[in-house]
């Protein structure tokens, strides 16, 4: 009697495989019809005439001074941006930047205790990765890390 079952049970694992098969064959189908149909819209659209659009205004600088402070990011300082005299404009922000960029180097000539406190990790062509040892103002705990490309 068991061996009834097991071949029952083979016959319609068979029968549900075939099954299986057929709709993958009908799902390939819809592909290469979906294929075929999207083949044929792009070529509709390469035959419609390219007109580039030039207009980058959304993404200039909202206030013609460079140096005028967004009111509305200087309403979110934090503490921290306060201590550290960040403002927010256009020449405030590169300020800032190169500023924290130069203090916080290996080559630092104006505050060699930092520039020692930066370890060589690891230097490949193109690439060099320093470790800040004591971690950063913020969190001494922390690892701080340097890439120079």
């Amino acid at each position: 009697m068991p061996d009834r079952k097991v071949k029952s049970v083979k016959k319609k694992e068979m029968q549900s495989g075939s099954d299986v098969d057929s709709e993958i064959e009908n799902d390939n189908r819809g592909i290469m019809a979906k294929t075929t149909a999207a083949d044929g819209e792009e070529e509709e659209e390469e035959e419609k005439e390219f007109v580039p659009n030039d207009d980058f205004t959304q993404f200039q600088w909202p206030l013609e001074d460079p140096d005028q402070e967004i009111e509305e990011m200087a309403l979110l300082k934090t503490q921290w941006e306060i201590d550290e005299g960040v403002k927010f404009s256009k020449n405030g922000l590169i300020e800032f930047i190169e500023k924290k960029q130069t203090q916080e180097n290996p080559l630092n000539k104006s505050d060699p205790a930092t520039a020692k406190a930066w370890e060589r990790k690891l230097k490949n062509a193109g690439l060099t990765y320093y470790l800040k040892k004591g971690g950063s103002a913020l969190k001494p705990k922390q690892p701080y890390f340097r890439s120079e490309f």
